[in-house]
């Protein structure tokens, strides 16, 4: 691999990485306005309804059935090789897939809907609009299922800050809509309805920018039954695996909040809780355009690079996180509190605990993301269901007896015992294993 090439990946994954933190960071300032915005017009028993479901909807990313992960591992390195028809038709295969299954979720859904209460889930026997909240929120996730396929399109092409510039139009939309519908006095309902069409419009936007620009990748109609429909099926099956465990491990804080805590309390944590995604923000701005470059390292045999930048993109993720969650401790309170009104009750222990927890995440995603693009998920696949089941316990456990701010800190702990280990090992066992393949074929 020839030194040039080694630099001008590097040139494309810190660009990608500044332009996707510039337009995240647009974007990240439009929940600084609509959680006051919302939290005031709900009122704090909606407000509190609509944001567990909005977190729990967090836990079903894995509807796409792992595809998305899949698609982004093997059509990077497709693009990679210049395979246009085979990049094309793994696309088709995608969209064909996902559009049948957003068809059965969304009837699935509306079964439910119409025969199960839903209000004990979400930790109320009181509140209103309950079943429609998740119809509403729940039923947008499912459409954008294959619609959002573009993003990871769009990383697999190395157009990492195109894309996160696209996926800021969908929270301006959200904001600039609910104003409107706030404004108009019109309802809790329509106004959950239009912030959820963020993602839809973003989504539709990309796609018609992407492919008016590459008309060699449109997709076409596919049955998903040749080999390369197989093989995407089998990866995105592992990846829906660790999809599915890790998006219900990381996001099952506020259902347990809800279950073991006042409509105030939930109330404070979860404004808190979703103030401080910013720092998974952080992480996923930071470490996953590695993954598509990964892939094309690894593809192209350039061990060194991937291990070089893994390295370091560890420590830089962790030092961002831990600086601006820091800082988020020292002044989120009282911002938070003016914010949100006199009723509000920020804890800066809640603050400090998820900072630690996603400092302890950006760590090890680096590591976990050379993993990823190597196709290699069956420590991800056995790791995650453990820390699962232990988060589960000691969360809910702490919660009871020690408070809402201890749930974020055993999260941090729990990851650090179970994830570090595997993602350390494991990212060195892939370029282990390169390095021999590239040892014999030599």
């Amino acid at each position: 691999m020839s030194a040039e090439a080694d630099r001008a990946r590097t040139r494309r994954l810190a660009h990608g990485v500044l332009m996707s933190t510039a337009a995240r960071g647009l974007s990240l300032a439009v929940p600084l306005v609509m959680i006051p915005l919302t939290y005031r017009y709900f009122g704090p028993e909606q407000y509190a309804v609509w944001a567990t479901v909005v977190a729990t909807t967090s836990m079903f990313l894995w509807a796409d059935l792992g595809l998305g992960n899949g698609l982004m591992t093997r059509l990077s390195a497709s693009l990679a090789r210049a395979d246009m028809a085979g990049s094309r038709h793994l696309i088709s295969v995608a969209y064909s897939t996902l559009s049948l299954l957003a068809l059965v979720l969304l009837a699935g859904l509306l079964v439910l809907v119409h025969l199960v209460s839903l209000a004990p889930v979400f930790g109320t026997d009181h509140a209103s609009h309950v079943n429609a909240t998740v119809l509403v929120c729940f039923g947008l996730l499912f459409i954008n299922v294959p619609l959002g396929l573009i993003q990871r399109i769009q990383y697999a092409a190395q157009e990492v800050g195109r894309s996160h510039l696209f996926q800021m139009v969908g929270p301006v939309f959200a904001l600039a809509a609910a104003s409107v519908m706030i404004a108009l006095g019109a309802g809790f309902l329509p106004t959950v309805a239009v912030i959820g069409l963020g993602p839809i419009v973003a989504s539709l936007a990309a796609s018609v920018s992407f492919f008016a620009l590459r008309p060699e990748l449109r997709p076409v109609w596919v049955w998903p039954l040749g080999s390369a429909s197989r093989e995407l099926l089998r990866i995105g099956g592992l990846f829906l695996l660790v999809q599915a465990t890790s998006s219900v491990a990381m996001n099952v804080d506020l259902p347990i909040a809800a279950h073991t805590s006042s409509d105030a309390e939930l109330a404070s944590f979860s404004a808190t809780v979703r103030v401080f995604l910013i720092l998974g923000a952080i992480v996923s701005v930071a470490v996953l355009p590695m993954w598509p470059a990964n892939a094309e390292a690894l593809e192209r045999g350039d061990v060194l690079w991937v291990r070089r930048t893994t390295r370091r993109m560890s420590l830089l993720s962790v030092a961002v996180v831990a600086a601006a969650g820091l800082l988020g401790a020292m002044v989120g309170g009282p911002v938070l509190e003016f914010l949100l009104g006199a009723g509000f009750h920020a804890d800066r222990r809640v603050m400090l605990a998820l900072t630690l927890m996603w400092a302890v995440v950006s760590a090890t995603s680096p590591y976990l993301l050379v993993q990823n693009a190597a196709g290699m998920l069956v420590p991800q696949v056995l790791a995650w269901p453990v820390l699962l089941i232990a988060a589960v316990l000691v969360k809910y456990f702490v919660a009871v007896h020690v408070g809402l701010w201890a749930i974020a800190l055993v999260g941090a702990g729990v990851h650090a015992l179970v994830i570090g280990p595997i993602a350390v090992f494991g990212c060195r066992h892939v370029l282990a294993r390169d390095v021999r393949a590239e040892v014999r074929i030599g």
